[in-house]
């Protein structure tokens, strides 16, 4: 090969490689590497960076969900055969649907207590019949009551009235007035009738009721209960609702 071909060559390679060399550092730059101001860095500290990049972090409402149908395996599909009045069909969530909403609602309300969470989510999976629901229709009809924790009138307004706050929403709680069934039906979104229950705990229940439930033990769930219940807290009641909570506190440290 000639000296002039080899000079040619090596002519182009050159700015070719060094093209590269510029694009490749800028590249890495882009992905938050800060204290990569030289192209001449160890390429050991090349292969730590990128791999911390590729790590992704455990998903929050996989483990949820993992929880959920552990706890209520009824809540994996909606299937036709679980009514026995298909009209209902149409409530019914499953737990992949619910856990993003129920996680949002933790955050919403700041609820960071294991405890806590799982005393919600065996609430409402025992008001909605694993979220088969989201009004109350047995042992009959109540026209009003409703959200997957089941709340009354009462808590359904003043739920609505603290969670409706663009101008749109505000109007339409307006024009709804006393007709109960039409502000259940605008807090009975999937992220507001998931979120009832996180709403609830945090703006209905005294800090002794919150501190006793955050103990995880039975007696201060029995607390939680009785503020959620109220007149209807009858040792009938508690004592139906109580198996799902042992489930769902079960998990606690071990999903959520």
């Amino acid at each position: 090969m000639k000296f002039t071909t080899v000079t040619a060559i090596f002519a182009i390679a050159l700015p070719m490689a060094a093209d590269i060399k510029k694009n490749f550092v800028l590249h890495l730059r882009s992905l938050d590497f800060p204290n990569l101001r030289s192209p001449w860095f160890p390429t050991l500290r090349i292969f730590r960076l990128a791999k911390l990049r590729s790590l992704s972090l455990p998903d929050v409402n996989s483990n949820l969900v993992s929880v959920i149908t552990s706890v209520a395996p009824e809540s994996k599909t909606c299937s036709p055969s679980q009514y026995g009045q298909p009209e209902f069909a149409n409530e019914c969530a499953t737990a992949a649907d619910a856990a993003p909403q129920i996680e949002k609602s933790f955050k919403t309300y700041q609820i960071d207590n294991s405890y806590e969470k799982a005393a919600i989510i065996a609430l409402m999976l025992f008001e909605s019949e694993k979220f088969k629901f989201n009004k109350k229709h047995f042992p009959t009809l109540v026209p009003g009551q409703g959200t997957r924790s089941m709340q009354d009138v009462n808590n359904n307004r003043a739920y609505a009235e603290a969670v409706l706050t663009t101008d749109d929403a505000k109007n339409q709680l307006k024009n709804a007035g006393t007709d109960v069934v039409k502000v259940l039906e605008l807090v009975n979104t999937p992220e507001l009738s998931f979120g009832s229950g996180a709403w609830y705990l945090a703006a209905k229940c005294s800090d002794d009721v919150r501190k006793e439930l955050q103990t995880g033990t039975n007696a201060g769930w029995e607390g939680y209960m009785k503020a959620v219940l109220k007149k209807d807290a009858t040792p009938d009641a508690i004592k139906a609702r109580r198996p799902l909570w042992e489930k769902t506190k079960a998990f606690v440290g071990k999903g959520l």
